[in-house]
């Protein structure tokens, strides 16, 4: 401890007056708090009555939420990358990936409309719409 005067205390004379914490405990903190704030997020997600999927920058799906998954009656890992264009009909395929390429080259929003796939085997007629993502060079629907 410095003493107003600028001496030095002797260690064995200072009182505690504190706690000290090092830069990687608060790092530990800050990043079980991400998690948790990420684990929260995906849940209500993964709960919302309707699809959510992200992209990255190269138009390969990257998140799907368990809705859509469970809709197409398909494993969520099946959806990612361009694995969600085999639940498109067949017929609407080449349209809804040249759609969806065109917007992430171009930065547009996705208005794409198509048959897809219920997890019973029938198509309904489906819709979908993506926006660019807020900085993090991902389309989001």
């Amino acid at each position: 401890m410095i003493l107003p005067n600028g001496r030095l205390m002797p260690f064995e004379q200072a009182a505690p007056t504190g706690q000290i914490a090092s830069v990687s405990d608060r790092g530990l903190r800050a990043e079980d708090t991400v998690r948790e704030s990420q684990r929260e997020l995906r849940l209500i997600v993964d709960n919302i009555p309707g699809f959510v999927w992200c992209a990255s920058t190269d138009g390969q799906l990257i998140y799907i939420n368990n809705r859509l998954s469970e809709y197409v009656g398909a494993p969520v890992e099946s959806l990612w990358g361009q694995g969600w264009l085999t639940s498109i009909h067949p017929h609407d395929r080449t349209a809804a990936r040249d759609t969806w390429m065109r917007c992430v080259a171009t930065g547009a929003p996705l208005e794409n409309q198509y048959r897809l796939r219920r997890a019973d085997g029938v198509y309904d007629e489906g819709r979908s719409g993506a926006v660019p993502g807020s900085g993090h060079g991902q389309l989001h629907q």
